[in-house]
This record gives C-alpha cells, structure tokens and sequence, in this order.
C-alpha cells in the first residue's frame, strides 16, 4: 500500500490519539448515570409503599407468564425470566421499558417498505430457477423461501473470487475502486483511522471530484474510532455519507441495534461482502490479536444488482434524501461461463425470523457428508444447538473453527460453555492458534457455501442488521480456505475442558444463560 501519494489532510486520520476527539467518557458517564437513576427509582418505590411494591411483584410475575407464552427464542425467554425471578420488580419495570421503544421497530418498518418497494424489480428468472430445482430439488426449497422474504431471487450469469485473508482482498478493493465510473457504495460496520482507510479515501475523493458518485454508509459504533470532524472532511472530498444509528448519551434498546453488514459495490457490476472491515488490523497492519484471519468475496454479474438493492434499502432508512434503484440499474451484463448460482441476502432484528439462521439450519438439516463452519463467536440458541449436535449424531462430518486468541473475553467464555455439550454430540471444535479468526463460513458436501457478515451468536442472528451470499456449485476455493485454517488449528478434547481453570468453566456456563442479552 502506497503511503507516499498521501496529502496532510488525509495524513492527518492516522493519527492514534483521535478518539480522544470524541466524547467517549462524557457519554459513558452519562449511561451510567441513567442506570444508577432508574435502580434508585426502581429501589426507592419500596421504601413508599408496600402495597406498591406487591403490586409491581405481581406485575413480574404476569409478565414472566407472559414472555413464556411468546412466539420467542427460547433461550431469550430465559434470559429474561431468570433476573425477573430474581429481582421481579427491577427486572419487570425494565423489560416494560425496554418494550416501550419505538426505536427498533421503527427503522424495521422502513426497511420492510423499502424492500417491498424495491420487490417489484426483481422477478425471479424462472428458467433459471428451473434449471437448480432439475439439480438439487431440496435446496430449491430454501432458494424459494429466500425469493419469498425480500429481494433475493437466484443468479447464474455471475462469477466469484474468494479471498482467505484482509492482505489478498485489500488491493483488489482498491483496484475495482480505482475502475469506477458511475457510482461507489459502501456499507461498513467498522471504519478506523489507518493506512488503509487513508488510501481508500485517496481513490473516493479522487473519484467523486471526477463526477462519480460515491455514496458511504457506516454504523455508529464506528464514530468512536473517527476524529470528530470525520463527516466534515467526507462533505469536503465529494463523498455524501450517512451515520447509522449514531451513538448518543440516551438509554434506549435503539443503540443495541447495529448495523454489521459489509457491502461495497462499484457501478452496479462487481460487489464484495465478507468479514471484513475498513481498518488496519483486518489487513494485519496491526497485530491486536496475533494474526487476523478473515476473508471477502467478489461477485460480478447480475447477482450484484440485490447488493445494490440491499445498500439502498439501508441508505434510505436515514435521513430525508431518497436514492431511487431504478437510476442504477438497466446494466447490460456480459455473459458468463460461470456454472454456480448464488443469491445475496440480508437479515435484520426483530421482523419475525432470522434469514440467516434458517440458511444454517438448512444446510446443516440437507448435509451428506460434512459441514465446515468458522465462526469468531460461539452463542448458541435451542435451535442451532439442537441443529449441530443432530447433524453430528446422524453420521455427518460436523467441523467448527474457533478463535485461539478472542478479541473479546467474556463471549469467549460463554462460548466455550459450549463446548462439552457439542464435543459429546460428535462435534469437533478447533481453535485457530496463530490468533484471531474473523470469518463467517459454512461449506457443505462440496456444492454449498454461504459467505458473509453472521457470527453464530446472538447478536448476528437476532440484533444486529447483516447479510451474506450463499453459493452453490464450485466452491473450491471456499473449502480450500477452510483446509488451510484447519491445518492451523488445534482439536479441542474433553480433556482440555476438564483441565481448564473452574472459574472459567464455571463462568462459561453460567453466562451461557444471558447469551441472548449481551
């Protein structure tokens, strides 16, 4: 990566100290103080009346009758029964609090719009579909349940090129950046200052000052990372860009929602998704971590048209400026000899059901012979419990790639309170040891591979907004980068567990319960 072409101003992000820019202590104080001010409410109303208390006690009761008669998780269920058993009229007046935000539901409400406004361009290609139903009538099934749920309908005229690590995919970004003519989007959960984030806005002012439109979204975790004045200096380089539900000094469930996904697409004709993110360390620039494992995908062809739907849906959820698809399509695709099919998905919390998990589910559910999965985090619900160990007992293959040095303890913990039960089911669990692993991967039986942004945690399949691709047909490359890492980590045993500190395993287990909640 050139440094040298690097302007002052553009210079001047690299700098280590910008965080401080932000009002980071000013708004964790100000959580706290909220916090403290509703226990203090919650405490006080006690020492009033008695009688109130009893009644807010019977309230915790009912509403836990009430969240176990829910069409919800299991798991989230119990999540919240247990602190309501223990603190009933702490845990009661929370939840109704939490329940009474109109943040979430909000933004799903316009997202839903959008997508079905954007529904009426994407007609399912029939022939096409034909054709995969002639091959694979199982799977056809979940293809038109995908079709069923949003703007996702199968491609064939599309080729791919999978990349095993941030260093192999980082100049192929910049390279297709450089080819722009017509329009940038891009979508990143994660945007730090560095080297790389530099050379990347080098290109985007270089483009928009050459008339193409480049457009930038990223979510509002990432404004702890970027100077304050970050928007500012975007507005001055051409490049219109919008905050996805900006942090701020307010408790509310609205800031547990983000937004994970990782789209890039360059003029309606290549995309990238992935694990990864606009920051040094996912192209081992720094070493937070030991070595950082993570992939992309590029995808060319039609089935970059639902990428260019999808970051539109989202664009257009913030703020009053309303970006129209039908002014990015019309592409007139070359024709490809490319055999797979693929179809680009996204998922997002609260609307009724996990896309993503039901795309696992089912390739877990339809596997033969083997199951590959990487995952950096390991939170599990009922479901997908059930799913691995039932695929593991069947006969089939089951292999899951962990972290060998977490980025985050105490999920790491949770996740290894998995790891008895799944290993005693037939499971095997490997740990990465060079360091980190950041990849999300399932690959089946040689024909079937999603790649994208879903962790196999709670936050991924429930809260948080992320998408994917899965592919079907060669993919090669995919379970060659799998073999890899595998090489490269170790098998977890029973008695790995059994020797592990008690704390841990204690700790493991009894986080396992509040999985949902963190």
């Amino acid at each position: 990566m050139n440094n040298d072409k690097m302007n002052p101003k553009e210079k001047i992000l690299n700098k280590k100290h910008n965080i401080k820019d932000r009002p980071i202590i000013l708004t964790a104080v100000l959580f706290a103080i909220q916090l403290v001010i509703l226990l203090i409410a919650i405490l006080r109303i006690g020492s009033y009346s008695s009688t109130l208390t009893v009644l807010l006690t019977l309230l915790g009761i009912v509403l836990v009758i009430y969240i176990a008669t829910q069409d919800l998780h299991p798991s989230y269920k119990l999540s919240w029964v247990v602190p309501m058993g223990i603190f009933p009229v702490f845990g009661g007046l929370l939840y109704i609090f939490i329940k009474l935000m109109p943040g979430t539901s909000k933004i799903i409400r316009k997202l839903e719009k959008n997508i079905e406004k954007t529904r009426k361009n994407f007609k399912q290609n029939a022939e096409v579909m034909e054709e995969f139903r002639q091959k694979d009538s199982r799977f056809a099934r979940l293809f038109d349940y995908l079709y069923s749920r949003g703007t996702y309908p199968i491609y064939k005229n599309t080729i791919s090129s999978y990349y095993s690590s941030g260093e192999e995919a980082a100049p192929a970004i910049l390279e297709e950046l450089e080819r722009a003519e017509k329009f940038i989007f891009m979508e990143y959960f994660i945007i730090k200052s560095g080297d790389f984030l530099d050379e990347v806005l080098e290109i985007l002012e270089k483009k928009a000052k050459s008339g193409v439109e480049v457009r930038l979204m990223y979510d509002g975790a990432t404004m702890l990372f970027l100077p304050s004045d970050f928007e500012k200096r975007l507005a001055e380089m051409g490049i219109k860009a919008k905050i996805f539900n900006p942090i701020a000094p307010i408790l509310s469930t609205y800031q547990n929602n983000r937004d994970h996904r990782k789209i890039l697409v360059v003029d309606g004709k290549v995309a990238f998704t992935g694990g990864m993110n606009i920051a040094d360390e996912y192209l081992n620039l720094k070493s937070p971590f030991g070595y950082w494992a993570d992939n992309a995908i590029k995808i060319e062809g039609e089935a970059v048209k639902s990428f260019t739907a999808m970051f539109l849906e989202m664009y257009n959820i913030q703020g009053e400026e309303v970006i129209h698809l039908s002014d990015y399509t019309g592409i007139d695709y070359k024709r490809s000899e490319g055999q797979n099919f693929y179809i680009p998905y996204g998922d997002a919390p609260d609307d009724g059901e996990s896309i993503a998990e039901n795309i696992y589910t089912n390739i877990l559910n339809l596997s033969k012979d083997y199951v590959d999965i990487i995952s950096p985090y390991l939170i599990l619900g009922s479901e997908m419990i059930t799913g691995l160990k039932f695929t593991a007992k069947k006969g089939v293959k089951v292999r899951i790639i962990m972290p060998k040095i977490p980025d985050k303890k105490i999920p790491f913990l949770v996740a290894r309170g998995y790891y008895k039960e799944l290993i005693e089911a037939g499971v095997e669990i490997y740990e990465y040891t060079p360091g980190f692993i950041h990849s999300k991967v399932f690959v089946s039986d040689k024909r079937i591979a999603t790649v994208g942004t879903v962790n196999l945690d709670f936050r991924s399949l429930y809260l948080h907004f992320e998408n994917g691709v899965v592919i079907y047909g060669d993919v090669f490359d995919i379970q060659k980068d799998f073999d890899t890492k595998l090489a490269q980590s170790r098998k977890i045993k029973l008695e790995d567990i059994n020797k592990s500190p008690w704390i841990e395993r204690f700790l493991g287990v009894v986080l396992r319960v509040f999985g949902p909640l963190m």
